[in-house]
């Protein structure tokens, strides 16, 4: 029985100043992750402090420091493919000042359930994700498709 772990931190803000992102606030991000990995599955965990600042689009113009944490889990069904699920937890970005809207204050939690499968130099990735607590702050449901392409995958 083989256990590896694995851990790695960064800290990542544009040299330009803040950046525009999602309904006009602008943020800059500082993260954390760590993984563990035993035979075939692996388990991770991510946090990060996102500060963000209001826009045209809110009431205010005051900064807000937002948590953000990533559970997740892989199990490999075979040395190129993946079964992926992850929980997303985040308070909102809004305060009462921007909106009386219960739903858009509320924290989001999500689930995502997913493959990830390799293909010579590519990785392909499927999920599904499900708003899972509040349903008036995040899409009730949504799909994502990726594809990687990285010559190290070579190696």
């Amino acid at each position: 029985m083989r256990m590896s772990a694995t851990g790695r931190g960064r800290v990542k803000r544009r040299e330009t100043g803040w950046k525009r992102h999602g309904l006009g606030r602008r943020l800059f991000l500082t993260a954390a992750e760590g993984r563990v990995a035993r035979g075939r599955a692996a388990g991770y965990a991510s946090a990060a402090a996102v500060l963000t600042k209001g826009s045209a689009l809110t009431a205010s113009d005051s900064t807000k420091i937002v948590p953000t944490y990533i559970f997740g889990y892989e199990y490999s069904v075979s040395q190129k493919t993946g079964i992926v699920a992850q929980v997303y937890v985040s308070p909102s970005v809004y305060t009462h000042e921007d909106t009386d809207l219960e739903g858009f204050l509320a924290t989001k939690y999500q689930v995502s359930v997913g493959v990830r499968h390799r293909i010579d130099v590519s990785v392909w990735t499927f999920a599904v994700t499900e708003n899972v607590r509040n349903y008036n702050n995040t899409p009730d449901i949504g799909f994502q498709i990726g594809w990687t392409y990285s010559p190290a995958f070579n190696r």
